[in-house]
C-alpha cells in the first residue's frame, strides 16, 4: 500500500510552482488530491495527475468563494 493511500489533501495554488508539486506528490504516494487555485490551469495539471486528483477553481482570499 502507498503511504498516503488511506489520505486526502487539498493543496491551495496547485496550479503552479510548490503548489503544483506539492499536490503532484501527494498523488504520487496515493493520496486522492484536491488541486485548488484561482488560476485554472490547475484543472489540465489536475487531469494529468490522474484519477485521484481533481480541481477546484478558489480564490483563498474570497471568503465567498472558499464557501
Amino acid at each position: 500500500m502507498s503511504r498516503l493511500a488511506t489520505k486526502v489533501a487539498i493543496v491551495t495554488g496547485a496550479a503552479s510552482g510548490i503548489g503544483l508539486g506539492i499536490a503532484q506528490l501527494f498523488v504520487k504516494q496515493g493520496a486522492k488530491v484536491v488541486f485548488s487555485d484561482i488560476n485554472t490551469s490547475g484543472k489540465a495539471a489536475a487531469d494529468s495527475a490522474g484519477k485521484n486528483a481533481i480541481f477546484i477553481e478558489c480564490d483563498i482570499s474570497n471568503t465567498e468563494s472558499v464557501e
